[in-house]
């Protein structure tokens, strides 16, 4: 008997490998009921009641392929994006997922559409690709010298968008990627992650847990009065004033005065998280390592973990 118990854990093991309870990187809504995340060894996961309930969507690719990103312009058309320049895209909600060619073996960590056609995606050592035809073709596209790592893009229109980097730089296109400018950034340091609520409205996060604020698209930058503890990996604002931030131990913050203060959340988890969003000033996700989904409907006063 014991043998046999043995011999099915094994075989669980080898087959499920490092895949079994794979992290989570990315996310995205549409509603407070309708949310795609994204993570290693190309999961996909969709939930249509906020989170109750979650079905694994077949991305089709290999595990050795981690997904990072994820966009959806609408309840069909969304497209993810992960390591070695891998590119997805479905038409039909996630039911089925194809592969898009990238044009670069680069490890992508966002994807942003504003419409059906008219795309981007950013990731490591400066890798940047667009689209105009929903992916179909995508042009890589060489800004400058810049080698670090883009790990945040806000692109408002056609046109005008921000790129943020791991090391501190600031980049601005007004001609829809063609050509980009660098912003000189006052902080001297490193801003990620940073979120911008508008072209002028952003902030970001340093190594040493220091919030900054800007109204002027990031030419100023302002400290919030605390500085954070624990490493900081996602933040989100819902609107001018209502913001979160989510990191390493389980750790996230809260503040409703646009970010001069921020206040410890409990979330009753000690795992990494990787992402965090809200849909409205209620609903919201956090996801992380060891596939880690936790839940707010109350705006953060309380968290609950899902159970898979």
């Amino acid at each position: 008997m014991y043998k046999y118990l043995f011999t099915l854990s094994l075989l669980f093991f080898i087959f499920a490998g490092n895949c079994y309870g794979a992290d989570l990187n990315g996310l995205c809504s549409l509603d407070n009921k309708t949310w795609w995340v994204v993570g290693d060894c190309g999961r996909i996961i969709h939930t249509k009641d906020g989170g109750s309930k979650w079905s694994i969507q077949k991305s089709g690719i290999a595990e050795d392929n981690n997904l990072r990103g994820v966009h959806f312009v609408d309840s069909t058309h969304g497209w993810a994006v992960g390591n070695k320049g891998m590119i997805l895209h479905t038409s039909d909600g996630g039911k089925n997922w194809k592969v898009q060619v990238s044009r670069t073996k680069g490890n992508l960590m966002r994807v942003r559409f504003i419409d059906r056609k008219i795309g981007w995606s950013i990731g490591h050592l400066g890798n940047f690709v667009m689209t105009e035809d929903g992916g179909k073709t995508w042009q890589p596209r060489k800004i400058g010298y810049i080698s670090e790592d883009f790990l945040y893009m806000r692109m408002d229109d056609r046109k005008n968008g921000i790129i943020l980097g791991s090391k501190g730089c600031i980049l601005r296109t007004e001609d829809g990627g063609i050509n980009w400018t660098i912003r000189e950034n006052s902080t001297g340091c490193s801003i990620c992650p940073g979120f911008f609520l508008t072209a002028e409205m952003g902030w970001g996060v340093s190594d040493n847990g220091t919030v900054w604020r800007t109204s002027n698209g990031g030419y100023d930058w302002l400290k919030s009065e605390n500085t954070l503890s624990g490493k900081a990996r996602s933040i989100f604002f819902l609107n001018p004033s209502m913001g979160w931030i989510a990191g390493c131990n389980g750790t996230i913050f809260h503040t409703e005065d646009g970010g001069y203060r921020w206040t410890a959340q409990n979330i009753g988890t000690k795992s990494h998280l990787n992402a965090v969003s809200f849909s409205d000033t209620m609903t919201g996700l956090a996801i992380g390592a060891a596939g880690t989904i936790v839940i707010t409907r109350d705006g953060g006063k309380t968290w609950k973990i899902y159970k898979k």
